[in-house]
C-alpha cells in the first residue's frame, strides 16, 4: 500500500492527493456518461455505489475492520473494472493520466 500513488501523495501533498481523487472521480463519471461505455460497466458501478450506500451487507460495518474492508475491496474491484473501458479521450478530458 505504501508504494501506490495516493499513498505518496497523501503522506507528502495532501491537496495533490485531493487533486488525484477528484480526477478520478471525474474520471469515473465520465465514463459513466458516455455512450460507448458498455452498459455493463455502468451497471456494475451503480451496484458498486448502491452497496455502497446500501445499509445491508456482506459483512456488517460494526464489526471493526472488516465491515468497511468489505465496501472499500468491492468498490475498488469494480471501480479498477471500469476503468478498462477508459478510453485516452475521457483520460484527457477527466485530467488522469495513464496507469501510474
Amino acid at each position: 500500500m505504501k508504494n501506490t500513488l495516493l499513498w505518496r501523495l497523501l503522506t507528502t501533498k495532501p491537496l495533490a492527493a485531493w487533486h488525484y481523487a477528484l480526477g478520478r472521480a471525474r474520471l469515473y463519471w465520465l465514463l459513466f456518461r458516455h455512450h460507448a461505455t458498455p452498459r455493463h460497466v455502468k451497471t456494475l458501478l451503480i451496484l458498486a455505489l448502491a452497496y455502497l450506500l446500501f445499509p445491508l451487507d456482506i459483512i456488517p460495518d460494526t464489526i471493526p475492520i472488516i465491515g468497511v474492508m468489505d465496501d472499500m475491496a468491492l468498490l475498488w474491484l469494480a471501480l479498477n473494472y471500469a476503468e478498462r473501458f477508459a478510453s485516452a479521450e475521457l483520460r484527457a478530458r477527466a485530467g488522469v493520466g495513464g496507469d501510474e
